[in-house]
């Protein structure tokens, strides 16, 4: 979802600067109060996790093909992808490309 917004909103920025709405000092002053806003919600989630973490959740088998949400290990960002297996308590996936 953190992801997903930031994406919405260098949209919403681009489509500013390409019909010249508004001024790169009022956008990049929007984009920096929208990341520090993303870091507080960011770090309530965070500290909800880790409070509900104690909790055993059980996950349903998804069946391939399903479109999911999966994080990409290297960066811990989330993207669109399609499961493509499982095995044990993992979950094989092929990454969607990105929305154009």
């Amino acid at each position: 979802a953190d992801e997903d917004a930031r994406w919405v909103l260098r949209v919403i920025f681009a489509t500013f600067m390409d019909n010249q709405e508004a001024t790169s000092q009022a956008v990049a002053s929007l984009g920096s109060s929208t990341e520090k806003a993303l870091a507080a919600v960011k770090e309530k989630i965070l500290a909800k996790t880790k409070s509900e973490s104690s909790q055993k959740v059980r996950v349903k088998k998804l069946p391939v093909g399903t479109e999911v949400w999966a994080c990409w290990p290297g960066t811990g960002s989330w993207y669109r992808a399609h499961v493509k297996g499982t095995a044990s308590k993992r979950v094989q996936v092929t990454w969607l490309p990105r929305p154009s």
